[in-house]
Order: structure tokens, then C-alpha cells, then sequence
């Protein structure tokens, strides 16, 4: 009897290294889905990505979580793995906050997000001052 392999069709992993460790967290069951959807759409509206309101369906879902954000994108296992190869907290909250991303609209919007968020060198942001408009006597203030 043929065997199809269906791999190429299967939802990969996604993995992540940091400091050294390789982590390997599986895609979300659909009751564990349910709730990133929701979450990552609060996350949406939050971040000023979507003017759309929050359905009360979808805010109560995201209400009713009560454990970290990476517990349920990563998984307790993995969150703990982290923690005890030394992981910071930070960082942790980070991967799970990209995982929610990544397992409800893809890498590619995990990319955009976790650039946005955290490398503002890419999205133009540097750390000289603004300058500041001076005043003229006979009007409103210029560069």
C-alpha cells in the first residue's frame, strides 16, 4: 500500500535560538489557537495597527487569560525551558509576544511587528535629538 508523505503540508515548528540554545516550539492546538487569535487581535487594535474596535466576544477571550502571554504562545514547557537555561524574563515575553504574531498572521507580520517594537534602527528612529523649532519676532516658529 502507497504512504503519502504529508510533511510538506504540515505547519513547522517554529524555531528560535537564543544565547546559545535552540528551541523548537510546536504549532498551537486549536483551543490554544482560538485564544492567540483573539489575543493577537486585541494586540492589533493596542498597538494602533487596526482602527476596528475589539469584538466583546474577542475581549472577553483575551480577559479571561490569566497566565503569561509566552505560556500560551510557546507553551509552559518551552517558557520554562528558557527560564531555567537563563533566559531573562524580557526576552522570554518578547518570543512569546512574536510567536503570537507568528502563529496568527505569519513571519512575515512577526518580522514587521518585532522590528517595529524593537529594532528602531531599521525603521528610522536615532538617537540624536529632534531639533527644536526657535522663535521669530514676526511670526510662528521656524527651523
Amino acid at each position: 500500500m502507497p504512504s503519502v508523505d504529508f510533511a510538506a503540508w504540515v505547519t513547522p515548528d517554529l524555531d528560535v535560538t537564543l544565547a546559545g540554545h535552540a528551541y523548537s516550539c510546536p504549532p498551537p492546538s486549536v483551543a490554544s489557537a482560538r485564544v492567540i487569535v483573539a489575543l493577537a487581535a486585541i494586540s492589533e487594535v493596542r498597538m494602533g495597527l487596526t482602527l476596528t474596535p475589539v469584538d466583546p466576544e474577542i475581549q472577553a477571550i483575551g480577559d479571561a487569560q490569566k497566565i503569561p502571554l509566552s505560556d500560551i504562545t510557546l507553551g509552559v514547557d518551552l517558557a520554562s525551558a528558557m527560564e531555567a537555561d537563563g533566559i531573562d524574563r524580557d526576552t522570554i515575553d518578547r518570543v512569546g509576544f512574536y510567536a503570537l504574531h507568528y502563529w496568527s498572521r505569519g513571519k512575515a507580520m512577526a518580522d514587521a511587528i518585532a522590528t517595529l517594537l524593537w529594532d528602531i534602527t531599521k525603521v528610522g528612529v536615532t538617537d540624536t535629538a529632534p531639533k527644536v523649532p526657535s522663535p521669530t519676532p514676526s511670526g510662528p516658529p521656524t527651523e
